[in-house]
């Protein structure tokens, strides 16, 4: 059940967490107040009963007095009458008499007209009613002897004296048996106020317990995750990326800043890899680039220079023949077309040159467009960065949200207190009645204390929660830096590539004109070969040209030469 409890618990924002415990102690005190209503209906039934029966003795004795003073009115009169006082006198004292029955009577309807009464006290009502009635029958055949002779006044007298005499104790053991119910009636409401001050002590007790481990509760939950993370930011912010992150499958506030966590983990990871890889394929794409520099110097260097010797060869043996071009006329066009072939085939060395040029333009191409695509792969990882850093920020500002909140909750608990003390001060001046609400009164001022020391502790945790992702924001900075000083490498290392490509460019566009150079050769040796078939003058003319062509040639090794060292110092600087 406890387990059910937790889960259930992570599931809620931080928010709800938060208001849990205000929230129970609200219930709490709406409980306490229904008791306490409940108590105040009941003690209010107890004394409406009890001013019941009050009322009821008061007209109990009230009735008493009005019989005495009937009975009273009855002897003045008999006493007036024996004395032969005047009749005026004698008609006031009846007169009287008349309005004590009358006072009587309306004293016994009064008894009578009394709500919710026991039938064995309205029995009782009835039974001193009907002896009252035999008292005034008695009374008035007194009256109707005094009247008449007087003869048997003493009888009647003892007869009526004894007969008050009994209404009157009935009256008083009626009044004895209602102030007995009155003092049992005092006595139960006293005990049944002292068991509910005990039952909404005892539930105050009860909710106050309960806030406080609900909160205690909470509190640990909240803060050991919190401190896991914690430990989990600073693990990877020192590099140390198999740390486990835990708390991401929650949905609430912490559970979005361990999936955060994790996300700057994961980015981490990747950028690490992407560095290894972004290394290691520099590293190879450098060393291949070198192997196929000095292959291709190599080859360049073997091709170029065999055929400037080819040509310088075949222009030294072309001036040969061509001085001896006029003794040898026969064996001149044989020899003519010997050197034709021999510029044929420099010219297909030449060509096979400009296309391992053209090859090496190409790779070194390639090689800027890997450096390009590393380029853009860097600026990407720079946006991830910040990306990731708006999200830290983000939760900093849920943080600061959360403490507007905790502030909301610490400004109620401040009125809750204010209302309880007002309350207690209400109390004081109510004196004992309002002793029980008094203790109420306090233990509400002191849940308020403890709610708004609560959500100072809370706002505390969420203020070091704020500084945690500021750090964490100012740490991806400085990855940030760090990618874009990556960045920034690449760039030049892709501008060097440019500028090997272009020096690539401007050799090919050499051995192109080699080849074409070599074409003119070519044509011009055709053109002495048909001329030596024509004419000797052809042999001067095919003299004149071998000599020129045989500077160029040199030029052109010697321009191989310094290509091919400047290729081979570049690999070592490289290297």
């Amino acid at each position: 059940m406890r387990a059910l409890g937790m889960k259930w618990l992570d599931r809620r924002s931080l928010l709800t967490k938060l208001l849990i415990a205000p929230v129970l102690a609200t219930l709490f005190m709406a409980a306490m107040a229904g008791v306490f209503l409940s108590f105040v209906k009941e003690d209010e039934a107890a004394t409406a009963e009890v001013v019941h029966a009050v009322s009821v003795s008061r007209a109990y004795a009230q009735a008493g007095t009005a019989v005495q003073q009937a009975h009273a009115a009855l002897f003045r009169l008999v006493s007036f009458k024996m004395a032969n006082m005047p009749d005026s006198m004698l008609n006031q004292i009846s007169t009287e008499y008349s309005d004590k029955l009358k006072g009587v009577s309306e004293v016994f309807d009064k008894l009578a007209a009394f709500q919710g009464l026991s039938a064995d006290a309205q029995g009782q009502i009835d039974t001193i009613r009907k002896e009252q009635k035999a008292y005034t029958e008695i009374a008035e055949s007194i009256i109707r002897t005094i009247q008449n002779s007087g003869l048997g006044l003493d009888s009647s007298m003892v007869d009526a004296e004894q007969q008050n005499a009994f209404v009157v104790s009935l009256l008083e053991t009626a009044i004895q048996e209602r102030e007995a119910a009155i003092s049992n009636t005092i006595t139960a409401l006293e005990q049944k106020r002292k068991e509910g001050s005990n039952r909404f002590l005892g539930l105050l007790g009860g909710a106050v317990a309960v806030a406080i481990l609900v909160a205690l509760a909470i509190a640990r939950r909240t803060s050991r995750t919190l401190n896991r993370i914690t430990e989990a930011m600073q693990e990877i912010a020192d590099g140390n990326l198999e740390t486990e992150v835990v708390g991401a499958d929650r949905p609430d506030e912490v559970g979005a800043i361990a999936k955060a966590l994790a996300v700057f983990k994961q980015q981490a990871i990747d950028k690490t890899a992407l560095e290894r890889a972004q290394a290691e394929s520099k590293r190879q794409s450098r060393r291949a680039l070198q192997d196929r520099m000095n292959q291709l110097a190599t080859t360049f260097e073997k091709s170029v220079i065999g055929v400037v010797d080819m040509v310088i060869d075949s222009a030294g043996e072309i001036c040969q023949m061509a001085e001896h071009t006029a003794e040898r006329q026969e064996t001149g066009s044989t020899s003519t077309l010997q050197v034709a072939g021999a510029a044929d085939a420099t010219l297909e060395r030449a060509q096979t040159v400009s296309a391992a040029v053209e090859q090496l333009s190409k790779s070194v191409q390639e090689i800027g467009e890997n450096m390009t695509r590393s380029v853009a792969c860097t600026r990407q990882a720079v946006t991830d960065v910040d990306n990731a850093a708006d999200q830290v920020r983000r939760l900093s500002e849920a943080a600061t949200e959360i403490g507007q909140v905790v502030d909301l909750i610490n400004q109620i608990a401040a009125q809750t207190n204010l209302l309880a003390l007002n309350a207690t001060i209400e109390a004081a001046r109510a004196g004992d009645a309002g002793k029980g609400f008094a203790v109420v009164a306090g233990e509400v001022k002191n849940l308020a204390a403890q709610t708004g020391r609560a959500t100072e502790d809370i706002a505390q945790r969420i203020a070091r929660i704020r500084d945690e992702t500021t750090g964490a924001v100012d740490g991806m900075t400085r990855i940030r830096k760090t990618i874009a000083e990556v960045n920034e490498i690449a760039a030049i290392v892709a501008a060097a590539v440019e500028e090997q490509e272009a020096t690539t460019g401007e050799i090919t566009r050499n051995v192109q004109g080699v080849a074409t150079e070599m074409s003119r050769v070519t044509d011009a040796i055709s053109t002495v070969t048909f001329g030596t078939i024509k004419s000797c003058s052809g042999a001067i003319e095919v003299l004149w040209a071998a000599e020129g062509l045989l500077t160029p040639a040199e030029q052109l090794g010697a321009d191989v030469r310094d290509f091919i060292t400047y290729i081979r110092q570049q690999d070592d600087e490289a290297a």
